[in-house]
């Protein structure tokens, strides 16, 4: 008889598949899981970074708990493994080839990443919100530095008009209002919707309820993700809900021209309430007529 080694089959397995893997974004910071330098040696540091959807950010949870990753093919490990006297709290996280150890096992649930065998968290460390910081092991605390979920760039695209949801005048600024535009593909009209909340990649800021208004017409702006409840959305499958208002958002007055406001309103079904999310922006943007973009 010859032995199975099931980890290394699932593990083949996710390679094979890598092509649907995503980014790891923290919503507090607007930030992802990434290589140090993008590189793809063993004990190459893992930190946190300005989401970029290079392939040193694509991550794949596979089957056994490894989380792969899409440029090197191997694995996030917690650096010198269980050891002696197990897993210290701030040990740093590294890439290094998959072995099916236990130091490379995760669950993702209740929007955290979870070593099961030591009962510790992915971890920000210092919960800094910095490009390059270290991220590490430690005791699960219902942080918002311990706080992850997968995502891919998407476009947002109201379809009945052809038109995505766009940041005015591609300013990063917190405030900047958010707006329709022809679909184009560019940064100002990449998100990413993780554990409820809309991020910008290229600003790492979310989509706001300007002063935490629940009023109808109040301005939907870009802002510092922050974790409130005016940052807080459900995608229904057709609108984007704010739970805390029970409002949508919304296209103002229906209007068509680029450049009209995005609003939040209480919700009734029209068109200027349909959102549909497009994993592919390019495609985004063709579907629109906008031709053909690079990005």
């Amino acid at each position: 008889m010859v032995a199975c080694s099931c980890w290394l089959v699932g593990v083949g397995l996710a390679l094979a598949n890598l092509a649907h893997s995503s980014s790891v974004i923290n919503p507090f910071t607007g930030k992802c899981l990434d290589v140090e330098g993008e590189s793809v040696v063993d004990e190459a540091g893992i930190i946190l970074q300005g989401c970029t959807d290079s392939e040193s950010q694509r991550w794949k949870l596979v089957e056994g708990g490894a989380l792969v990753n899409f440029k090197s093919g191997k694995c996030l490990d917690i650096k010198g493994g269980a050891g002696f006297t197990g897993i210290w709290d701030g040990t740093e996280m590294i890439l290094y080839e998959c072995n099916g150890g236990d130091n490379q096992k995760w669950i993702s649930g209740d929007g955290v990443l979870k070593h099961p065998s030591s009962d510790k968290c992915l971890d920000i460390s210092g919960e800094s919100k910095e490009d390059g910081t270290k991220v590490i092991i430690y005791s699960c605390h219902d942080g918002e530095n311990q706080r992850w979920g997968f995502s891919v760039v998407v476009a947002m695209m109201a379809p009945a008009y052809g038109k995505c949801l766009d940041i005015q005048g591609g300013n990063m600024d917190d405030g900047t209002n958010v707006v329709i535009w022809t679909c184009s593909g560019k940064p100002e009209q990449q998100w990413m919707y993780v554990n409820g909340i809309v991020i910008n990649p290229k600003s790492g800021k979310c989509l706001d309820i300007q002063h935490q208004s629940t009023a109808d017409s109040a301005h939907v702006i870009l802002w510092t993700c922050n974790g409130g409840e005016n940052q807080k959305w459900e995608d229904t499958g057709r609108a984007f809900v704010n739970p805390i208002s029970g409002k949508c958002l919304d296209i103002k007055g229906e209007g068509t021209d680029d450049g009209t406001n995005v609003i939040l309103y209480t919700c009734h079904g029209s068109p200027n309430q349909d959102w549909m999310l497009f994993g592919n922006v390019r495609r985004a943007a063709l579907s629109a007529g906008g031709g053909k973009k690079e990005l």
